[in-house]
């Protein structure tokens, strides 16, 4: 009997329904000296030079597109990166539609599952490996979560050989922040075929690979037997399959990585050998791991299990061997995030936080454990008012939780309980763990409140400071800057996103608290008009002359209010495209602009009913009208709607996804008129604040002729994947707002988990970017650096409002101070310098970077603020 052939990735079978999604594959871009002929050596024998190949579907990325398509991927051609490619990839102007899809000796796919390939090898052939080469590391581009290899005789069962995301020799690639070309190659295979197939299951919307190699073995495998049963794609993109691929990295990244931080330590011979030595063992079994069993119930907080303890047990003999105490507590930035393998920054003597009262800010403190057992933390907080560990204090344990990138964020706030008078929390041998306080709304008297924060840890015991600053203000009910998520949470029968029936109640007491004051509802909350099929035509609740002859049903747009009692302003998407009816109507005609009139009148006149104020209700038409056709549908709705009643705000995000804003001129080009046309007709106006930014001045000095004129005026971004930016991308977007005269911001989007419902494990994400800024699960919210640091730019935002309130008020009195020629300063200046250092040092895409900071300027300026404001009180 024939032996079996191995399958050296240890799979094991689980199976999961297909799901349906968007797939971006853009097979390309890499930095090479020049074109190569890849495997030349006869140890490496390709047999697939050359071999023909057939796709899943046709590639579909224009700007890839040619006719050499067929034949790039097994040519043994590697693609150049042009010198034009090179700037565009530090270049922070770039404009979208140029970088990843350019190189004709690529191929895309913009696809609704996995891609595959099949190659035929023209005969079956002994195969002792593979090898794809790809890119990824930047704008969204992430490494496959699998790279499976399956094997056929005859092009219809085909066999898991094995996966090159598993079974790839050398060091993983770096997850993120760095652009990066690697090939993902393998020799460990004892397998045959003819046909060869590489499916590519990815957790984002891009992935790059411009060649395809299968390598020769010995002729023996040829009198092998392909073991178990013929592979379907179901088992491929199983949840439990993709969990024990993501866990397997996690491991495997975290070894490497430790083995680095040996052979780049001072160490003597002696003590690296054993720790090298150790982490080979460790390595071993980190290849034989199946973990989890099962995706049910697994979270990435790292570490996973008692192998990933172990791992980090390593890193602890190292920081030992290094002389680091067992114990170190010390201090960063809040906002700074921290990296898995984090060394201990500057002592801790006192916490120091300055603030008003019913703000909301934070502290931190880190605790380093560098023995080799895990350690209990136990604090309490005392000597503040309102008694130990008082109400208004509420610490949390950052976690460290892994991404569909692989790269580990440290921005996971969970709530720690007290017992017994203390927070208790852990810190893993050979990890960092942060403890991050959080005072909010502190109601207490103002002045400086020297507090004590008493940490044990093992057998050390510290008494930090806290000194706890109030000043003799105290911040609005109301922020005079709206925030909005584009949350779309009113449905209890169609969940958006990743929130549930169970999870919602925790969504809105989240957003709420964090000072979301625009909420967006859609489809069941836009007032119903009916449409039944009738003889050879649609009955609608208008006439054919656009008359409404029923009511509205507005059960679902009260069920919308009801949620959000506090909102400041309720808004729907109620999309409709370029030529659009309404209720059978077209657009611009008399019928047309009667229907939509009326229908707003009866929503405004329903709205009083209720309570709401003019214009507290609105609505946007058409997202993001960047060409004339969108620009014109806006108008026609617009202007229909303006017909009925004045009641309803008019919202628009104009010109996102096109360059007229930067280039046309606004009072010549045709596009432009129809552009002007439009937000002449809306209330609320709200470009994306980057490509506002890249407009040119007669844009931007027309907007603010706009905003003159009484229009609301608030920026956007939707910028991605957000959970890898530094938590500047929410902090910054409300100073830009102070900078250009903006009342409003908003990011996409609260919920947008990104096709994975469960936030705390996205390794099994296909095909979609995360933009939330929490953690979801199916039923709990949990907040996090980035969703804390929006709160504190809405903050921020009021402190300048605030100052800007006081001088003018003390101005018109006619006093005159050095405090007051500051606080006109300020007033006048800070926010352009805020933004300005901030690009300064970071860069105009300074939210890119996990690891850099720029709220640290922000929370300089804002204190700056807070004491000028402090001095220009009124004595008591």
């Amino acid at each position: 009997m024939n032996a079996k052939l191995s399958m050296p990735d240890r799979e094991t079978p689980s199976h999961g329904g297909r799901q349906s999604i968007k797939l971006i594959v853009c097979l390309g871009l890499f930095v090479t000296v020049g074109s190569v002929r890849s495997a030349r050596s006869e140890a490496m024998e390709n047999i697939a030079i050359g071999k023909p190949y057939t796709f899943s579907e046709p590639p579909s990325q224009a700007l890839s597109m040619d006719e050499g398509d067929s034949t790039d991927l097994t040519n043994g051609v590697l693609s150049e990166l042009g010198e034009e490619l090179r700037r565009w990839w530090t270049d922070d102007s770039r404009r979208a539609g140029t970088g990843y899809w350019i190189d004709k000796g690529t191929v895309g796919w913009g696809s609704p599952g996995p891609v595959h390939i099949t190659i035929d090898l023209g005969k079956v052939e002994p195969i002792k490996g593979a090898a794809l080469r790809t890119a990824a590391g930047t704008s969204g581009a992430v490494w496959p979560s699998s790279i499976a290899v399956l094997v056929s005789e005859d092009g219809e069962s085909f066999y898991l050989a094995g996966d090159l995301s598993r079974m790839a020799q050398g060091p993983l690639p770096r997850a993120f922040g760095t652009y990066l070309a690697h090939t993902f190659r393998t020799l460990q295979m004892r397998t045959k075929g003819r046909y060869v197939r590489f499916v590519l299951v990815l957790p984002a919307r891009t992935q790059m690979c411009d060649e395809l190699e299968v390598y020769r073995g010995d002729d023996a495998y040829l009198e092998l037997d392909y073991p178990g049963k013929p592979v379907e794609l179901e088992h491929l993109i199983s949840r439990d399959r993709l969990t024990r691929l993501g866990c397997y990295r996690r491991f495997r990244r975290d070894t490497e990585s430790v083995q680095v931080l040996v052979e780049r330590s001072q160490l003597d011979g002696s003590v690296r050998t054993q720790l090298h030595a150790e982490l080979d063992e460790l390595r071993k079994e980190v290849d034989q791991s199946s973990f989890p069993v099962g995706a049910e119930g697994f979270r990435a907080i790292v570490p996973y299990n008692e192998l990933h303890r172990r791992i980090f047990r390593a890193h602890a003999r190292l920081l030992t061997a290094q002389g680091m105490p067992p114990t170190t507590i010390w201090h960063s930035h809040p906002y700074r995030m921290l990296s898995l393998f984090e060394l201990p920054g500057e002592p801790l003597d006192q916490l120091r936080l300055p603030m008003m009262q019913k703000e909301r800010r934070a502290e931190v403190f880190n605790v380093t454990n560098a023995s080799g057992h895990a350690k209990e933390i136990r604090f309490r907080i005392t000597n503040l008012p309102g008694g130990p560990n008082p109400d208004y204090i509420e610490p949390h344990q950052v976690e460290y939780v892994d991404t569909r990138q692989g790269e580990v964020v440290a921005t996971a706030l969970v709530s720690l309980k007290q017992e017994g008078g203390e927070y208790v929390s852990d810190v893993a041998a050979g990890m960092t763990r942060q403890i991050w306080i959080s005072v909010d709304h502190p109601e207490i008297p103002p002045g400086r409140h020297r507090g004590q924060v008493t940490v044990r840890c093992d057998n050390l015991k510290r008494r930090i400071g806290f000194d706890l600053s109030i000043a003799p203000l105290q911040f609005p009910d109301e922020a005079d800057c709206s925030l909005g998520m584009w949350d779309y949470l009113h449905s209890d029968n169609t969940p958006r996103y990743g929130t549930t029936p169970q999870n919602r109640p925790a969504a809105i007491q989240d957003m709420t608290e964090h000072r979301l004051d625009v909420v967006w509802g859609e489809w069941d909350a836009v007032p119903q008009i009916k449409a039944q099929c009738g003889v050879g035509k649609a009955m609608w609740d208008f006439d054919e002359h656009g008359n409404l002859n029923a009511n509205l049903d507005f059960s679902g747009w009260d069920a919308f209010v009801k949620m959000w009692p506090k909102a400041r302003f309720y808004l729907l998407f109620h999309p409709f495209g370029p030529g659009d009816t309404f209720a059978g109507m077209e657009q611009g005609s008399d019928a047309f602009n009667r229907a939509v009139s009326q229908f707003a009148a009866r929503w405004a006149e329903h709205n009083r009913e209720l309570g709401l104020r003019p214009k507290q209700a609105g609505v946007l038409f058409m997202d993001e009208p960047g060409n004339d056709a969108m620009l014109r549908t806006t108008y026609h709705f617009a202007k229909a709607v303006r017909m009925g009643t004045d009641e309803i705000l008019l919202w628009t995000d104009p010109g996102v996804y096109n360059d007229a804003l930067r280039d046309l001129d606004l009072y010549t080009d045709p596009l432009m008129k129809s552009f002007r046309t439009a937000m002449e007709q809306c209330d609320a106006l709200c470009p994306n604040i980057r490509r506002y930014r890249q407009s040119n001045q007669q844009v931007q000095d027309y907007f603010r002729e706009l905003q003159a004129q009484g229009k609301l005026f608030w920026f956007y971004t939707a910028g991605g994947p957000t959970r890898t930016f530094n938590a500047g991308h929410y902090r910054f977007q409300p100073w830009y707002a102070q900078l250009y005269g903006a009342t409003g911001v908003g990011y996409w989007a609260y919920a947008d988990v990104g096709g994975n419902p469960d936030s705390w494990n996205t390794y099994t994400a296909i095909s979609a970017s995360s933009f939330t800024p929490v953690y979801f699960s199916p039923d709990t919210v949990t907040t996090t650096k980035h969703w804390e640091a929006s709160l504190e730019g809405i903050q921020d935002y009021q402190y300048l409002a605030m100052l800007k309130d006081r001088f003018n008020e003390l101005k018109a009195t006619g006093v005159k101070s050095d405090e007051l020629r500051r606080a006109e300063h300020l007033v006048r200046t800070l926010a352009k310098t805020v933004t300005d250092r901030v690009e300064s040092q970071f860069g105009k895409r300074y939210q890119v970077n996990l690891y850099d900071n720029p709220s640290a300027i922000a929370e300089e300026a804002r204190v700056e603020v807070l004491a000028v404001l402090t001095e220009l009180q009124p004595i008591q």
